[in-house]
């Protein structure tokens, strides 16, 4: 981040609308009775150049989700059911914020998905499904230059994998799949499945449990598979049922 306030040329992953000055009118003041702040530290400068970054972020999210309406808000459930999930399974606070931030990026690389292959209520042809199956690199091309994103990388990138290894993009199998990268596959799949698409219509909380039951091991990691299932059960109001109260909470 100290590039960012050098005189040199700003990196690319740094927004150009983003300096020194933006964040100093942010900084909050000082408590009453002590001195007032002269200067902006870099902690400073790093916290506000990730929120108006992952604020560009979300706006890219926003106009991928406009282009089907199936999908609105789907990314901000996704992060919402990986808050939950996480928290059950009990992992670190540092992997659950992680976990909420490549969620709501998850889906930003089908920006470059033609709407007709993304709203096409059929079957897709072999080429079009390899054009969807792209998405994931695209997403990581997107964000890879905010070096405050990294831990994100992975998660983004193997969200589709599959725990028997027939997933992509990498093909990879079990353990070797990102933890967080499992955990967001099936908060993903939960969404999808709860959710009426163009090809499908919406499934009921006993039907999702089926198909997280059915798939753990083949397309879900077993234990996070089981976890989701019991929460299913144990919490079917958790269930959102309006995103845009997610949303705007």
């Amino acid at each position: 981040m100290r590039d960012a306030l050098s005189d040199g040329p700003a990196q690319a992953a740094i927004p150009s609308f983003a300096s020194q000055r933006t964040v100093w009118q942010l900084v909050p003041p000082p408590p009453h009775g002590q001195p007032e702040r002269r200067s902006v530290t870099n902690a400073d400068v790093q916290r506000e150049l990730r929120r108006v970054y992952l604020e560009s972020i979300r706006a890219l999210v926003a106009a991928v989700e406009a282009k089907d309406p199936y999908t609105e808000k789907h990314s901000v459930v996704v992060s919402y059911y990986c808050e939950v999930l996480a928290q059950r399974l009990r992992l670190s606070s540092e992997l659950v914020e992680t976990l909420k931030t490549a969620a709501i990026l998850h889906d930003i690389g089908k920006i470059g998905i033609p709407d007709a292959i993304l709203k096409k209520p059929a079957p897709l042809t072999q080429s079009e499904f390899h054009a969807v199956r792209l998405h994931p690199q695209h997403a990581v091309q997107i964000i890879e230059h905010a070096s405050f994103l990294s831990a994100e990388l992975p998660l983004v990138l193997h969200h589709h994998e599959r725990y028997d290894g027939w997933g992509y993009p990498s093909g990879l199998a079990g353990e070797q799949i990102p933890l967080g990268a499992r955990v967001l596959a099936v908060a993903d799949s939960i969404d999808t499945m709860l959710s009426p698409r163009s090809y499908k219509p919406s499934y009921d909380i006993e039907h999702v449990r089926r198909e997280l039951a059915a798939g753990a091991g083949r397309q879900f990691d077993p234990h996070v598979a089981a976890v989701a299932g019991e929460w299913l059960s144990e919490s079917p109001g958790d269930i959102v049922i309006h995103p845009i109260a997610v949303a705007t909470a």
